[in-house]
């Protein structure tokens, strides 16, 4: 957490947020300074400062937990610093300890602070680095040493109660249980002792590992523990005869040419060198590949793929993921499930066939084999665009019915119905797909009747739903009056009704007279039931 404040415009602070728990009784840094001197009071001077706050800046101890330095005097050099151009101190990289034993189960904050001087004109620098780490003393003893070695903390001066004053001491023919103690002293002069027991590190081997395939990567994974310190290095030999791994790699992966089972052993080392060797046996599987052939289908709309899959292995299972860039086509899914049947109903909603991808991963065991590619061509269903869906004709004329699908190439068939036995002249075509209906129908009755087409659409092998096209046939009326002449005398209504065999039917009529003398007829191109004209004979 990096903040800057404005104070002099030459000032800057770095703060580490820190939960003091067992595995952060310690807190190390690293810095180095370099203050520049102005010539000013102490209280101006360019300066470097740490601090332990809480979150609202407040520090939590002035003595242990607190450490400043300004610019020394031009000429004057602070004990551990150097100068170089008279007026520049500089102090080279200092590891310093701060036990935080006192905080724990608090959050606090340990803030770096570094200024230039108060005139803004004169800098200072520092340069950090830090971790966190356990207060005790680190103790390097595996059986059959005849001597141990005792490590403290970095970033203090040390007091043993063997006299040593360096921050390691060896222990020669060491006793396991007994006891050595160790006085740290801070930079600030605060003083810590931590006590450490006489043990010997007893390191356990120990690994599991992923999948293991043929021609795959194989994980493998570092389960050792240790008694005291820490598992630091690791050597694998994978038993296929590769050379040894001895890439200090807790997560080394491998991959085996061939199927088998091969003797895998694992050496694992503590910090100070103790070991433990484990070897275990580990199966490598075969990978199945996928065996269907060809590896492409073609379905009609609504229709299902029903594939079964198969495997170069018995008891190969299999996963996939599909993908269509179409957004007409839906009904496919992924599946993370293995199985061995493909079973997914696929619709096409378009008018174009598209494609469903897709890419099958077969199983076994815990083995995953090469993806393979198998594509669904899915066919849209062909339709009737024709509207309306009724024709009218009249009796012993043409259907001429050009049939049209959402598609240019559909074709149908059909089969025929009719609305009585009066009809005659239409005939199924069961077997031979067009786009034409052209049969002249017969009405032999008195009233309208009905010839129903079944129509059944066919598109690049896929049936559409069958669809019924009507075609009304009308009866040729007669004219049904009986006698067919009537004697009228000059200037009378001829008064006739004309009736028909066929109900509803109306007349339009043209007139011829025998002579010029008869006046008064007209002929009548609206159809109507009833002649009535008022006839003139002039002649004699």
């Amino acid at each position: 957490d990096t903040s800057y404040t404005s104070a002099t415009g030459k000032e800057a602070e770095l703060r580490y947020q820190i939960t003091v728990d067992n595995n952060s009784y310690l807190f190390i840094y690293r810095y180095a300074v370099v203050l520049q001197n102005g010539g000013h009071p102490a209280w101006q001077q360019p300066d470097f400062q740490v601090m332990i706050t809480n979150a609202a800046g407040t520090v939590l101890d002035s003595t242990c937990g607190y450490f400043y330095i300004e610019a020394p005097p031009t000429g004057q050099v602070w004990p551990g610093w150097h100068s170089c151009i008279t007026d520049i101190s500089w102090k080279d990289w200092t590891t310093v300890g701060l036990d935080l034993t006192s905080y724990l189960g608090q959050t606090i904050y340990i803030n770096f602070k570094v200024r230039g001087c108060w005139y803004n004109t004169y800098f200072g620098y520092a340069y950090m680095s830090a971790y966190c780490g356990y207060l005790q003393v680190q103790t390097a003893l595996c059986e059959g040493d005849t001597s141990a070695t005792l490590t403290a903390p970095p970033g203090f001066s040390y007091l043993w109660s063997t006299g040593d004053t360096t921050q390691s001491i060896v222990v020669p023919n060491p006793v396991t249980g007994a006891q050595y103690d160790c006085l740290l002293t801070a930079v600030n002069g605060c003083q810590v002792t931590i006590t450490v027991n006489l043990t010997y590190t007893v390191i356990h081997a120990n690994f599991t590992h992923g999948s293991a395939c043929a021609g795959s990567l194989t994980d493998f994974y570092d389960s050792s523990y240790v008694n005291q310190n820490w598992v630091e290095d690791w050597w694998w030999d994978f038993g296929d005869g590769t050379p040894l791994d001895s890439t200090h790699n807790p997560h080394p992966q491998h991959i085996y040419t061939n199927p088998g089972t091969y003797d895998v052993t694992l050496i694992s080392f503590s910090t100070e060198g103790c070991s433990d060797t484990i070897t275990k046996q580990v199966v490598v599987d075969t990978v199945a590949t996928v065996t269907n052939t060809p590896l492409n289908d073609t379905l009609c709309s609504n229709q299902s793929t029903n594939i079964t899959l198969t495997g170069s292995l018995a008891g190969t299972t299999f996963t996939w993921t599909a993908s269509c860039k179409a957004p007409d086509i839906t009904g496919y899914s992924n599946n993370s499930v293995p199985t061995t049947l493909l079973d997914q109903t696929l619709i096409n909603a378009g008018t174009l066939p598209d494609t469903v991808f897709y890419t099958i991963y077969p199983h076994t065991g815990d083995c995953i084999g090469p993806d393979t590619i198998y594509w669904v061509v899915v066919m849209p269903l062909p339709l009737l665009t024709n509207s309306p869906s009724l024709k009218t004709i009249c009796d012993s004329t043409a259907t001429n019915i050009t049939l049209i699908s959402n598609h240019d190439s559909t074709k149908f068939t059909w089969y025929c119905t009719a609305s009585s036995g009066n009809l005659t002249g239409y005939s199924d075509n069961p077997s031979t797909p067009t786009n034409l209906i052209n049969q002249v129908i017969d009405n032999t009755g008195f009233t309208v009747d009905t010839v129903y087409y079944h129509l059944i659409p066919h598109l690049l092998g896929c049936l559409g739903d069958t669809v019924i096209f009507k075609v009304a046939v009308r009866p040729s009326p007669d004219l049904s009056n009986n006698p067919k002449t009537k004697a009228i005398c000059d200037n009378t209504s001829t008064g006739i009704t004309l009736t028909s065999n066929v109900t509803g039917a109306q007349f339009t009529w043209t007139c011829t007279p025998s002579s010029a003398s008869i006046t008064g007829y007209s002929n009548n191109a609206t159809p109507t039931t009833s002649l009535n004209q008022t006839l003139d004979n002039l002649g004699s």
